[in-house]
């Protein structure tokens, strides 16, 4: 496998935040608001060159400290549809401090690239209309649709149960092979192992 992942768990929230490397060059997925503390300074100590920050969706906590990276320079990718969310991350309910952030690109479905990094890119509307998932290889990040023996919730805004299910659906079809990396807890298990063992997949 190419791509090594470093996780750090952080935030009041207990979230779960990815550093994706593939050589001297890495992306972020989901930075919370007190990243530029440990995520940014394993970068710099490690002498990674960071190509991009990744958002699985635009609630507060898993955007709150992409605008941290993006004054060094660093592009933030979203899906279009929770662009708003990012732009407001700060106006959240909980009153958790965070900063806001215009993406600087938007997410097609399928294929992307940012810097030497190449991934596929799968649209899971429910947790909040934006949702994605982000697949490298063998490696699943789910954000905040897919957690071990769990998904994520639908009442909050722009969440939909109904299209959560037509989600999970779809990741469902994907490979047993696939490590899945979640917005929350757990994380490195098998997607075929979630498939039998998750009662919101092996319903479906």
């Amino acid at each position: 496998m190419s791509y090594k992942v470093i996780p750090f768990t952080l935030g009041m929230l207990g979230n779960n935040v990815y550093v994706v490397q593939k050589e001297n060059n890495c992306v972020v997925i989901d930075p919370t608001f007190d990243s530029e503390n440990t995520v940014d300074k394993f970068i710099r100590n490690n002498g990674l060159h960071l190509e991009a920050v990744l958002l699985t969706h635009g609630h507060f906590d898993h955007c709150g400290g992409a605008g941290d990276f993006q004054k060094q320079g660093v592009p933030v990718f979203c899906n279009e549809a929770d662009d708003s969310m990012c732009r407001s991350a700060s106006a959240n309910r909980w009153n958790i401090k965070c900063h806001d952030v215009v993406p600087d690109r938007h997410y097609i479905e399928g294929e992307n690239i940012a810097g030497d990094f190449r991934f596929d890119v799968m649209f899971v509307p429910g947790h909040t209309k934006g949702g994605v998932c982000l697949i490298f290889d063998d490696l699943l990040f789910s954000g905040d649709t897919l957690f071990h023996g769990t998904v994520g919730r639908t009442d909050l805004p722009g969440g939909d149960y109904s299209e959560m299910l037509r989600s999970l659906k779809r990741i469902s079809l994907l490979p047993d092979n696939l490590i899945v990396y979640p917005g929350h807890s757990d994380y490195g298990m098998l997607l075929g192992d979630e498939k039998r063992a998750n009662p919101y997949l092996n319903r479906l």
